[in-house]
């Protein structure tokens, strides 16, 4: 957990720690990031690049397990996954939800971006609300 800065800065203050509540990230999120971690087993991922150069992640990350991990996730988990890579300092998770979500909104309108954004429906069934203006 030597990425985890919150993990280490408690376990550094108290070598006796058994247990460490992490309160603000659900079950859910933190079993993604712990897999997350134990993929890497400590080694700092390489830097992604900015600016974004493709909209695949497969291009923009080394490792073709963080593209495949991050691809196969809902708009809503990666939200949740960045607020927890946040919260818990994982600045290289942090870094690939954010690139991902940059991969979704590159070279979009900001009507497309809106609406890529605005909801997590993928399916975009048509349910939008009708303005009041008819």
């Amino acid at each position: 957990f030597q990425m985890c800065n919150l993990v280490k800065n408690i376990i550094e203050g108290d070598q006796t720690a058994k247990e460490i509540e992490i309160k603000k990230v659900s079950g859910s999120i933190l079993n993604l990031i712990v897999e997350y971690l134990n993929h890497h087993n400590g080694k700092v991922p390489a830097e992604i690049a900015k600016p974004i150069r493709s909209v695949k992640m497969e291009k923009i990350v080394e490792d073709p397990w963080d593209a495949e991990f991050i691809n196969k996730q809902t708009k809503k988990t990666i939200f949740q996954i960045i607020l927890g890579a946040n919260y818990m300092d994982i600045k290289s998770l942090l870094h690939l939800g954010c690139a991902k979500i940059a991969t979704l909104i590159k070279g979009k309108s900001p009507e497309e971006i809106k609406k890529i954004l605005g909801d997590d429906d993928d399916a975009g069934d048509g349910k939008d609300q009708k303005t009041a203006d008819s």
